[in-house]
């Protein structure tokens, strides 16, 4: 704790161990925070960027399964409160092969003829589809082409951004933060 509440002194950021407030943040329907049960936001940093965009990077952890089955995840997230974008709901993650099975099932998955790698990385989805494929410009597209692994959901005010089961340690919160905020600036390119 005394790591992280130095590394957010570091970043400008304020420092809370836990914040069961996050459970009833509204995530606008993010996918990861629906996920199994024993849901736990901790070490929670809060602040603003540049004096503007209002960030909170946090531990998120989650349990699923039970008895032999039990899994629990654990991933550090960065959420920004962007109202200005007014997101449409989408949920971006790199294409695993059920996903890739899945699709000629129905499984939904929008790709880019344009942009074959990053149709061949991700799996894309969302109810309005007209709009993600809006939001999803040639800029954006070329980002996560040239950095893979990201997992973002985005929302109505809010974008999220992480590495499904990995967990940031406090000396490299401020490479995942800078990462993290280049992805969120993809966005804002539109």
């Amino acid at each position: 704790r005394e790591s992280l509440a130095e590394a957010a002194l570091r970043m400008g950021l304020r420092y809370q161990a836990a914040d069961p407030s996050l459970a009833h943040e509204d995530f606008e329907g993010s996918h990861l925070f629906t996920q199994g049960r024993n849901r736990q936001f901790t070490n929670v940093l809060r602040g603003r960027l540049a004096g503007k965009t209002e960030i909170i990077l946090f531990d998120y952890d989650y349990t699923t399964g039970s008895g032999k089955n039990k899994s629990t995840y654990r991933q550090t997230v960065a959420a920004f409160h962007i109202p200005s974008l007014g997101l449409p709901g989408f949920e971006l993650r790199p294409e695993n092969l059920f996903h890739k099975i899945g699709s000629l099932f129905g499984y939904q998955d929008m790709d880019f003829a344009a942009h074959p790698a990053f149709s061949r990385s991700y799996l894309l989805r969302g109810k309005d589809d007209p709009a993600i494929r809006g939001l999803f410009n040639p800029l954006v597209l070329n980002h996560f082409e040239l950095h893979p692994g990201w997992f973002v959901e985005g929302g109505g005010d809010w974008l999220t951004v992480y590495r499904h089961g990995r967990r940031v340690a406090p000396d490299e919160l401020r490479t995942f933060l800078d990462e993290a905020c280049t992805t969120r600036a993809a966005f804002s390119n539109r």
